[in-house]
């Protein structure tokens, strides 16, 4: 039970920066100061999304300090599961470049876990 709330927390603070980001660039577009191209857009999801995996294999692994390939892997399946639900209700097309990007989320997010063990944000400095 302590692990599904872990767990829970990670997403929700992951839901938390992929909502600002959502709204950052969608006022970007707005604004004109990314222009509305098929391939240029892609290219930037695919790279957001890719930090933001990071970041949550940072979160997952730090808070979980074991198995941060595990941790992070455990919490990209889950976001990568539930987008496929929604990719299904959807009628979203699985082609070669999605499994491509979820294979490379899952990649990034091994890593931040692997590195989110070795990081300390709650050090408290010696004098």
């Amino acid at each position: 039970m302590n692990w599904l709330i872990l767990k829970l927390k990670e997403l929700f603070i992951f839901i938390i920066i992929l909502s600002i980001l959502m709204i950052i660039y969608t006022t970007f577009i707005l604004i004109n100061l990314i222009p509305n191209e098929q391939t240029l857009n892609r290219t930037i999801l695919l790279i957001v999304g890719l930090l933001l995996f990071f970041t949550l294999g940072v979160i997952s692994g730090n808070k979980e300090k074991k198995h941060g390939w595990l941790s992070g892997l455990s919490s990209s399946l889950i976001i990568i599961f539930l987008s496929l639900i929604i990719g299904l209700f959807t009628k979203t097309n699985v082609d070669i470049f999605l499994i491509g990007k979820y294979v490379c989320y899952l990649l990034c997010s091994i890593t931040g876990g692997i590195l989110g063990v070795n990081l300390s944000f709650n050090k408290k400095r010696v004098k």
